[in-house]
């Protein structure tokens, strides 16, 4: 499977969705499936020196972000307290990462 930056943060986007829909853990079996395969890439790339790898290190830091949001939002859906101040800083460094991407950035300096 051969995708691009962009392509990885429409799954990231989308597996997020419907992590949430169907509350899910960033521990679930189900998140960590799709996400290996990511990482691996990812990795793969980033060590091969590909001409994308900073993008390709972007986009290993919005699955981070997308990850903990994921986690929080299930602790939180089963009466687990939750860090609310860092909870909305995630979210609004994803959003930060999302226009970045728009503006083809790709980058938060």
């Amino acid at each position: 499977m051969v995708l691009a930056p962009i392509d990885w943060v429409k799954t990231i986007d989308k597996e997020t969705n419907l992590a949430l829909q169907k509350n899910l853990s960033r521990f679930s079996l189900e998140w960590g499936m799709w996400s290996s395969v990511m990482n691996r890439y990812i990795q793969e790339r980033v060590k091969a020196n590909d001409p994308d790898s900073d993008k390709f290190k972007f986009v290993f830091a919005y699955w981070i972000s997308m990850s903990q949001c994921v986690e929080m939002a299930h602790r939180k859906s089963k009466g687990f307290m939750i860090n609310e101040k860092k909870f909305v800083e995630e979210v609004a460094h994803i959003e930060a990462m999302k226009e970045a991407i728009k503006q083809d950035k790709w980058s938060l300096v």
